[in-house]
C-alpha cells in the first residue's frame, strides 16, 4: 500500500512539473506569451522610474537574459537621458519573482548619455531612477543600485 501511494505521489509530481514547463514554454515560446510578459515588465518599469523608457524590440529567451534594441530613456519632462542602440541583459528570473530587479550583466553597445544637473541640484539620471527618493518610511533605506564597471577593450573600439 505504501508503494502505491509513493507511486501516485511521484506521478503527481511529474505531472505538476510537466504543467509548469508547459506554461513556461507557452509564455516564452509564443507571441501572445511574450506580449503578456512584455506588458508585465513594462508595468514594473513604470513603477520603478520617474520618466519613460522606450524599447524598440526585445529578443532572447526571456528566461535568463534579453537583448533590447533602440532603447531611449526620457526623464519626467521628456528630455533625453540616454539613447542605447543595443542593450544585452542577463538576470535570474527568481529575483523578479521576489520583487527585486537584479541584473548580473549589462552590455551596452554605443551608448549615448545626456547627463544634466537641474536647477534643484539633482542629476536627471538620479531623478529618472528615483535614487533621490527614500524607501517606504521617512527613515527607510534608499534604493540599492550597485554597479561593478568593467571596460573590456575590444579590437576597433575606443572610449
Amino acid at each position: 500500500m505504501v508503494r502505491r501511494s509513493l507511486g501516485v505521489a511521484l506521478w503527481s509530481l511529474v505531472g505538476l512539473l510537466a504543467c509548469f514547463l508547459g506554461a513556461l514554454n507557452g509564455l516564452v515560446g509564443t507571441r501572445a506569451g511574450r506580449s503578456l510578459l512584455a506588458r508585465i515588465a513594462s508595468n514594473a518599469v513604470e513603477r520603478a522610474v520617474a520618466g519613460t523608457i522606450e524599447v524598440g524590440d526585445v529578443r532572447g529567451s526571456l528566461i535568463s537574459g534579453v537583448t533590447l534594441t533602440n532603447v531611449r530613456l526620457l526623464d519626467a519632462d521628456t528630455s533625453l537621458v540616454a539613447s542605447l542602440p543595443r542593450v544585452d541583459l542577463s538576470y535570474n528570473p527568481l529575483d523578479f519573482l521576489a520583487g527585486r530587479i537584479v541584473l548580473f550583466e549589462v552590455d551596452l553597445d554605443q551608448p549615448v548619455f545626456n547627463i544634466v544637473q537641474h536647477a534643484n541640484g539633482k542629476i536627471n539620471l538620479e531623478e529618472l531612477l528615483r535614487l533621490d527618493v527614500k524607501g517606504s518610511g521617512p527613515s527607510g533605506p534608499r534604493p540599492l543600485v550597485a554597479c561593478r564597471w568593467s571596460w573590456p577593450m575590444r579590437p576597433g573600439r575606443r572610449c
